[in-house]
């Protein structure tokens, strides 16, 4: 998968290695930030759904 990536970005990883670099502490606070909200709705539709009960 890897050289199948690497073959597919040809010259430009390098640029591709930078924009990871630079950019993946904010990747993942975006994706953490993601899960909780989806996490939050998701019991917050569950228990609204219980009290309708």
């Amino acid at each position: 998968m890897l050289i199948g990536a690497g073959w597919l970005l040809g010259e430009n990883w390098e640029r591709v290695s930078y924009w990871i670099e630079t950019y993946s502490n904010l990747v993942v606070v975006l994706v953490l930030a993601a899960l909780g909200m989806g996490l939050y709705l998701l019991v917050r539709r569950r228990r609204a759904s219980q009290c309708e009960l």
